[in-house]
């Protein structure tokens, strides 16, 4: 206000067709109207977010009491630059490669519980098969870590009855529980520790470098391992050059603020918060149908091959995607929060396919 007395501004029209935005600032001016005193301001903004190289244009009438122009124009003018172009490429695995260890609690309530492990592991089986997946399964009950028997793990090679038959290997009896078997993440611990998952170790082979790495514990019992949750979490992460490449899960009691019976089985938080903390699933001990238990964990312990993280922030708009040099349309979707292409489930790439990802990069502008 460059005059002698209080100006009051009451309203503001913004038009554009471009990427022109209007803040009127109302955190620091308050809602309108406004009283201007003589020789004061206050402060509002066009903000420019362009997408493209075309030139925008936008108008702002501000209306107030000036009794020379009570209706005042303005005219902003702006064109965009890109800040830079990225082309990212990705090769699609033939099929995706996991890790499954079960740490298993062998106190004597578990042993109904072992048994519907037991009795639904072709369920598990079964649905790994069926999505083409390239897996190590494996099974640690005793304090040193080390699997049971003469294999250190099943894979997709071996029959089911014979993965059945080495499976209820690793999971012995009750005679092999020790002092950790209500200390499930410290048996994960001592089956992953470096001189175990080595290849002369008692372990070797199961453990792989660039598979995901799903951990399942099957507890009754609070988790009672000495460290923190979060130092076994840190750990297990650490093998990993992607943390997402780690997920823990749980089979174990329920929550009792979700108000659901215990059915005799004692609930802390540890499990929970571990499966939420690495994007993992959490399951009922309770549940009867243990086989839709294990169909579940089967079904996001596999390697996610619908998810490609770009290494630019983009400009959405102008992302292309190409799969073996054909451009598609329709099939993916950005995720700004993960900053990721997401194909439908219909629409996944197949094995050997090359993916190609082009974009206009974001710029990282400065006021």
């Amino acid at each position: 206000n460059l005059g002698n007395a209080d100006l009051e501004v009451s309203e503001f029209s913004f038009n554009t067709a471009g990427d022109l935005y209007f803040d009127a600032n109302e955190a620091a001016n308050g809602q309108l109207p406004w009283i201007i005193s003589p020789n004061s301001s206050v402060d509002v903004f066009i903000d420019y977010f362009p997408l493209d190289e075309f030139s925008d244009t936008s108008y702002l009438t501000t209306l107030s009491s000036d009794l020379a122009t009570p209706s005042n124009l303005t005219v902003q003018y702006g064109t965009g630059l890109a800040y830079g172009d990225s082309r990212d490429l990705f090769e699609q695995p033939i099929n995706g490669s996991t890790d499954i260890l079960f740490g298993l609690d062998w106190s004597c309530s578990m042993y109904g519980d072992i048994a519907n492990v037991q009795a639904n592991f072709s369920a598990f089986i079964t649905t790994l098969a069926s999505m083409d997946s390239d897996y190590h399964v494996a099974v640690v009950v005793e304090d040193s870590g080390c699997v049971l028997g003469g294999d250190t793990y099943i894979d997709n090679t071996m029959s089911e009855s014979d993965q059945q038959a080495i499976f209820t290997t690793m999971i012995g009896t009750s005679a092999n529980q020790g002092s950790n078997t209500e200390r499930i993440f410290s048996l994960f611990e001592s089956a992953l520790s470096s001189a175990n998952r080595s290849n002369n170790g008692c372990n070797g082979g199961f453990y792989r470098d660039d598979a995901k790495l799903n951990l399942i514990a099957v507890s009754d019992e609070p988790e009672q391992s000495s460290n923190p949750y979060t130092y076994y979490t840190s750990l297990f992460q650490s093998l990993k050059q992607d943390t997402d490449d780690l997920a823990m899960h749980a089979i174990a009691a329920d929550n009792p603020s979700n108000g659901s019976s215990a059915c005799g089985a004692s609930y802390n938080a540890r499990y929970e918060d571990a499966t939420i903390d690495t994007s993992g699933i959490y399951l009922s001990i309770c549940a009867t149908d243990w086989g839709s238990h294990l169909e579940t964990l089967a079904e996001n312990a596999s390697q996610d091959l619908s998810s490609f993280e770009l290494t630019g922030a983009p400009v959405e708009e102008t992302i292309e995607v190409a799969v073996d040099g054909i451009t598609t349309v329709g099939t993916w979707t950005y995720n700004q929060v993960d900053n990721t292409v997401d194909f439908g489930l219909d629409h996944v790439p197949e094995g050997g396919s090359t993916i190609e990802i082009a974009y206009t990069l974001l710029g990282n502008c400065q006021q």
